[in-house]
């Protein structure tokens, strides 16, 4: 297995397997409400939502879409 394909599935454990920590980051989305995920606490930079949006605009090799 190369280094690449190690990582992708590093990844994969981490977004929707059994990653060593706990649970997968789409588990713990699940359960966060619309509203919670859209409401910004004090001091803190981004909501929830933010960053999920952040997550989704980059494709698996780490690139923007407008780097492809």
């Amino acid at each position: 297995m190369t280094k690449s394909e190690k990582l992708e599935q590093e990844l994969q454990k981490v977004l929707s397997g059994n990653p060593w920590y706990g649970n997968s980051v789409y588990n713990i989305i699940e359960q966060v409400s619309f509203e919670a995920a859209f409401e910004k606490e004090q001091g803190a930079s981004h909501t929830i939502a933010e960053i999920v949006l952040h997550m989704l605009a980059l494709d698996r090799r780490g690139h923007r879409p407008d780097e492809w």
